[in-house]
């Protein structure tokens, strides 16, 4: 990726990141803030920590693999059927990297956490399940609303 807008204009890194919900990415060397650490009381001394801050996608842009030049990308379709991304600058196609999500959803059960097999379990004696609604074949036909009126 290079910055294509701001004050890092022309720098290039690959992505560490992606935010999507805030539409951001961090990109390693690329604007890189700095942080002071205070020095704590038990003897460790105090340092300064850098750390890459987000940018916005529009002001990033994929670099072309042939010229490594920020490129536009669009899509095209292969002769086998698969959609794929090709830069417009050389048309060489782009590989999509592979995406993993990485908030893995929980699969332990814990102490409060009620079993799969216990959900549909009565355990209350004097429950009486509601009776279902039979639904309508057909809906109501024009001679029927007529004659219901009159």
């Amino acid at each position: 990726m290079e910055v294509i807008n701001g004050p890092e204009k022309g720098k290039q890194g690959t992505v560490l990141k992606v935010l999507r919900a805030a539409n951001r990415l961090i990109i390693e060397g690329v604007n890189v803030r700095r942080r002071t650490q205070k020095p704590t009381p038990n003897g460790q001394a105090g340092k300064i920590i850098t750390y890459p801050a987000a940018l916005n996608v529009s002001n990033v842009s994929l670099l072309d693999p042939e010229s490594k030049q920020p490129t536009k990308v669009s899509r095209r379709f292969l002769e086998d059927g698969t959609k794929v991304r090709v830069g417009r600058r050389s048309g060489v196609v782009l590989p999509k990297p592979e995406w993993k999500r990485e908030n893995i959803r929980r699969a332990a059960v814990g102490g409060k956490d009620t079993l799969p097999a216990d959900v549909y379990e009565v355990t209350w004696e004097d429950y009486v399940a509601p009776e279902k609604k039979e639904k309508k074949k057909e809906g109501p036909t024009f001679a029927a609303a007529a004659a219901a009126k009159e």
